[in-house]
């Protein structure tokens, strides 16, 4: 619950990827991408809404610099140049690559035959592109149902590109992996990695438009760089020894001891062991404020504070009616 009221210490971390193609679907750890850059080149982030606006720069349209084919070289401006290159949000994916092509089928791998006979739900379209629904527990649902085998085990179903659209996986013991396996050719290609605990994979994707006429990517344009700052997500604790993301067990106690009151119809309550209660006006720098103390969200904000630095930064510009000592009053 801390977790998602800010970007507290330690929940931001940089982030490195190897892409091909662009389409990036990020791990179940980040909950949000706060920056993202391309072979060291710094660019937007965009929803959706983007492509429909109509100041949207189109692959046709250049600014400075010239517009080449491959790797885009000669682009002065590369993010507003050829292929206009940003980064638009698409929600999210259930796994990390999808199927392409015909007489694609899923086929599961575990890890460990412990895992045999846990059972995993797919859902898409039919290699005819119509929604799939079969028998499953004596009714007929939507998607199919594998149970998990040694060393594989595939779908029926051939799916149609793009797929799978839904999972729904059994908790398991180890990890469980997702391949596309094409039934006329024999080749595998790796879709997803399902963590022991993961029951409904859903992870952030983002789709980079132009990324193959993006400048500096290599001479054959196969692999790029995309370094991100990322939040990272909360993910349940499951077992006695995992890691918790935050250290200060107090804020961890207080929230858990808000969440308790707020199901017990407590709001005060609640508000206090959250957000804490204000504490006398303080001048330490020469200026009024008001602060909270106590509960969840202040003593996260405290333990930011400790670890990242508390100052002030001032910017003076002198004007004919401002001199410096009157600029830096409630200042020090």
């Amino acid at each position: 619950m801390c977790l998602n009221q800010g970007r507290w210490w330690g929940s931001i971390q940089r982030a490195q990827f190897c892409v091909e193609d662009g389409c990036l679907v990020f791990p179940r750890e980040v909950e949000n991408i706060e920056k993202i850059a391309v072979n060291g080149q710094p660019i937007s982030i965009v929803t959706n809404w983007y492509s429909f606006t109509n100041t949207l720069a189109t692959v046709q349209q250049c600014a400075s610099g010239s517009c080449s084919t491959g790797c885009g070289t000669g682009v002065v401006r590369p993010q507003y140049a050829c292929g206009h290159m940003y980064a638009e949000d698409h929600g999210s994916a259930v796994s990390f690559n999808t199927t392409k092509g015909v007489d694609k089928v899923l086929r599961f791998y575990p890890s460990n035959v412990a895992d045999v006979g846990k059972k995993i739900i797919v859902q898409g379209y039919d290699s005819n592109n119509i929604w799939v629904r079969t028998v499953i527990a004596g009714s007929v649902q939507d998607g199919e149902e594998v149970t998990l085998a040694s060393p594989y085990v595939d779908t029926v179903t051939e799916w149609y590109p793009g797929s799978p659209t839904g999972i729904i996986k059994e908790a398991t013991s180890y990890l469980v992996r997702m391949y596309s396996y094409d039934t006329s050719t024999t080749l595998e290609v790796a879709l997803g990695v399902y963590e022991p605990d993961t029951t409904l994979p859903s992870y952030r994707k983002l789709f980079l438009p132009g990324l193959s006429n993006f400048e500096g990517c290599g001479t054959d344009c196969s692999t790029r760089t995309v370094t991100a700052l990322v939040k990272l997500a909360h993910v349940t604790l499951v077992n006695d020894n995992d890691w918790l993301l935050f250290e200060n067990l107090n804020a961890y106690k207080a929230a858990m001891m808000a969440m308790k009151a707020q199901e017990e119809g407590d709001y005060p309550r609640y508000l206090f062991n959250f957000f804490g209660t204000q504490a006398t006006p303080s001048n330490a720098r020469g200026s009024m404020r008001v602060v909270n103390r106590g509960g969840a969200i202040p003593l996260l904000a405290a333990e930011l504070r400790s670890k990242t630095g508390d100052r002030t930064d001032v910017y003076v510009h002198h004007e004919a009616t401002n001199r410096l000592p009157y600029a830096l009053i409630g200042f020090r």
